[in-house]
């Protein structure tokens, strides 16, 4: 059977993460560094029991080890999935779960408005009627700035605002509200249609679109 377990690279002290599921096999997770040891805890009957892995949907390694290893950037994150199984040929790709639309990262150049203390990350997304603040960032001395946004919807529509704010906590009617235009988020388009001919005489296959 199969359980999944969300795991981040944030900053801090060794600690452990409980699975968010119920599901068998149960996951627990263990972070030294920028490494999560993810461990399965099974509940298959007979050896020996086959863990198959699967980061962000991608399958990444089996065996019999019920534990594997991850790295995660700093304040990166990763969905982790396991299935177990007491087939030795079972075969790792059918199980493969859906993967996890990408995210964007906004990029925008700092005020140069002196009031400016922080920038509010505004995000529209097709179905929610408006813009909400996703996040609200320090305006440190530095030139430009990015904000990685959460996992993205495939199929979904996306914008984003930059809207500077004064030590008031007010969007600045001096400063330049940066938009990122629309964004649409097509991580599994659909396989491309073809069609092709055989030419006998020169033995060839010609290629071309539907």
């Amino acid at each position: 059977m199969s359980s999944a377990l969300q795991i981040s690279g944030l900053p801090g002290k060794r600690r452990s993460y409980a699975a968010k599921t119920s599901s068998v096999p149960r996951l627990t997770a263990t972070r030294i560094g920028n490494v999560v040891t993810v461990r399965a805890i099974t509940s298959l009957v007979g050896s020996p029991v086959y863990y198959h892995w699967y980061l962000d949907g991608a399958h990444v390694g089996s065996g019999t080890a019920a534990s594997f290893s991850f790295s995660v950037e700093q304040a990166g994150q990763g969905r982790v999935e396991c299935v177990d199984t007491l087939d030795p040929n079972f075969d790792p790709l059918s199980a493969r779960p859906a993967q996890f639309p990408a995210r964007y990262t906004v990029h925008w150049v700092r005020s140069l408005d002196a009031e400016t203390k922080a920038y509010a990350v505004q995000e529209y997304s097709t179905g929610t009627g408006d813009f909400a603040e996703m996040a609200r960032l320090p305006a440190a001395e530095a030139w430009d700035f990015v904000w990685l946004t959460k996992r993205l919807d495939d199929g979904a529509t996306y914008e984003w605002k930059i809207i500077p704010v004064d030590g008031a906590g007010n969007a600045q009617n001096t400063g330049s509200i940066v938009t990122t235009g629309g964004k649409i988020i097509l991580r599994n388009p659909d396989a491309p249609n073809w069609n092709y001919t055989y030419e006998p005489v020169t033995d060839r296959v010609t290629f071309a679109a539907a």
